[in-house]
């Protein structure tokens, strides 16, 4: 079963924190996994509202020059750092890692200055059933 999810070892998340610099509020590591294979994961924290993306990993992969199902996952864990901003009323997105401006380019992030930048609401698509944000 493939799922992302915030790592709850924090023997593993710690030190991925500690090495991206995590200092806003409610910092995580989502990591995306096939039944007990680990396929990667981002890293994330809340600061000034939005959801600070600080470190994005496919383990194996190039994320510039990833393509089909690699790409699939990329936007999968795109979207569940999304989710996890929207779960806690964020609805907004920044990352000021230069090295992954041109994938997250591909999704839709805006560059602004030293930083990318996306709404949710361009990221993900509404459903009937869903409030506005």
């Amino acid at each position: 079963m493939f799922t992302i999810l915030p790592e709850k070892e924090k023997a593993f998340s710690g030190p991925i924190l500690e090495r991206c610099g995590a200092d806003g509020k409610e910092p995580a590591v989502l990591v995306a996994r096939c039944g007990e294979e680990m396929l990667g994961y981002v890293a994330l924290d809340l600061w000034n509202g939005q959801v600070r993306i600080l470190e994005f990993t496919l383990y194996g992969k190039e994320l510039e020059k990833l393509s089909g199902e690699d790409k699939d996952l990329a936007d999968s864990m795109v979207k569940a750092a999304a989710s996890y901003g929207m779960n806690r009323q964020i609805f907004q997105a920044i990352c000021g890692q230069k090295s992954l401006f041109p994938i997250l380019k591909g999704f839709g992030f805006e560059q602004i200055d030293d930083k990318m930048r996306i709404d949710f609401s361009r990221l993900l698509r509404k459903c009937k059933n869903c409030p506005s944000f």
